[in-house]
């Protein structure tokens, strides 16, 4: 895909902002739709070290990780990286046409995002993402007038630098004289930390604070490139207005979908089953597949996006779609509440339930997470503009109370 090939619909700065309709119809969607795939994507640390084989799981669990791995891991915060570099984008017209500064309040959002994220990932899990996206989002914001060619080609080459160190990291193993994992999880320490999850609420969080060096490090220089090269695609097609133009640029979408299948589907193959049959140690092979992973899964996202677009312009799915609208609006609550319900499940404050529950069962608990998130979140907004975490973060960048109540006569 080039640049050159998206159509680009002027708008005039005042008249023609993202329609309520057009908001709710594309990009809540599909940040609803990114919000129930991370779920389950985080289910499995919520529930259990992630960490180990999965030869011994049953036929059930061996589906379900399949599953995830093959359509869920790693494409979906892909997806949300991708929609916070389409905001971004936004948020810039906006306040252009506003005559209204956006660095220093921009900073204050990306502050905001971090102290959330700290706390989520010291008091409820520490696979949290916000801290990164906070830092990465100061990169983007240093590189958010550069020419388009210019960051296509930065977020190819951030995703080829990451899938090829991961590579060269697999043949350094497979040639190393050991022929030891690079990095495998002793089972003493994954006794320890299930231990720890299962005591006292200043246990969980000194485990908690012990591993978040760790996971902080795989989300910030692992997960990192990958997220900041998405910024860079969702700042692109925010600059294009792509998400709402989608009948100017039927024919950029349908080549999307072709290319992305193509590519997306077999690497997600290669990854699932390997992920099945030799579960999740750091060796060779993970890191082989990992690069892989790391590769394609943006193909896939890329499906996912143009599919839901396509598939919105038609009223019997727009109806269907629109049920993910009330959970996007307010997706920062509700990753933090699907956070605070894995908390109280499986901890030791919580049910305590913590290594019991297998994969099957962490996709049933999903499901009924989300599918409480849908109404709650549908009942919250008909009072409440924002979501609670939306509105602390909006009140913390605009340094003031904003108005959080839903006028009687809008209602």
């Amino acid at each position: 895909m080039t640049v050159q090939t998206i159509r680009h619909v002027p708008a005039s700065p005042i008249a023609d902002p993202i329609t309520q309709v057009e908001r709710v119809g594309v990009i809540d969607v599909l940040r609803g739709f990114a919000l129930f795939g991370i779920l389950l994507v985080n289910m499995a640390a919520f529930k259990a070290p992630v960490f180990g084989g999965a030869g011994n799981a049953g036929l059930l669990d061996q589906a379900a990780l399949w599953l995830i791995a093959f359509g869920f891991q790693t494409k979906f915060y892909v997806l949300f990286s991708f929609l916070f570099g389409y905001g971004l984008s936004v948020q810039m017209d906006r306040a252009a046409a506003r005559g209204s500064p956006f660095v220093p309040r921009f900073l204050r959002r990306l502050l905001g995002l971090l102290l959330l994220g700290l706390a989520h990932a010291l008091l409820l899990y520490t696979g949290d993402i916000l801290v990164t996206y906070a830092l990465l989002g100061v990169v983007v914001l240093l590189l958010r007038k550069r020419p388009s060619k210019v960051l296509l080609r930065v977020a190819i080459s951030l995703v080829a630098v990451t899938a090829s160190v991961l590579a060269v990291f697999g043949f350094f193993v497979l040639a190393s004289p050991s022929g030891l994992s690079a990095a495998s999880a002793p089972g003493a320490e994954v006794a320890s930390s299930v231990a720890a999850y299962l005591g006292t609420p200043v246990e969980v969080i000194r485990e908690r604070a012990r591993e978040y060096p760790g996971t902080f490090t795989f989300a910030l220089f692992g997960q990192g490139p990958t997220a900041l090269a998405m910024f860079l695609v969702g700042l692109i097609t925010g600059r294009h207005r792509l998400l709402e133009h989608v009948d100017d640029n039927l024919r950029l979408l349908r080549r999307v979908l072709v290319v992305g299948l193509a590519v997306g589907v077999p690497g997600a193959l290669m990854w699932a089953t390997f992920r099945v049959v030799n579960g999740f140690d750091f060796n060779a092979g993970f890191l082989f597949a990992s690069a892989v992973d790391f590769a394609t899964a943006p193909f896939l996202s890329a499906v996912y996006v143009t599919t839901i677009m396509l598939l919105y312009r038609t009223p019997a799915w727009r109806q269907r779609l629109i049920l993910l609208a009330s959970p996007g609006r307010m997706a920062l609550s509700n990753y933090l509440f699907q956070s605070l319900v894995g908390a109280m499940l499986f901890t030791g404050y919580g049910l305590g339930l913590y290594g019991q529950v297998g994969a099957a069962l962490g996709v049933g608990i999903s499901l009924a997470i989300f599918a409480v998130q849908i109404p709650l979140s549908a009942w919250w907004l008909r009072w409440f503009q924002f979501g609670p975490a939306e509105w602390l973060l909006r009140s913390f960048t605009y340094a003031r109370l904003q108005p959080l109540r839903v006028e009687s006569e809008i209602r």
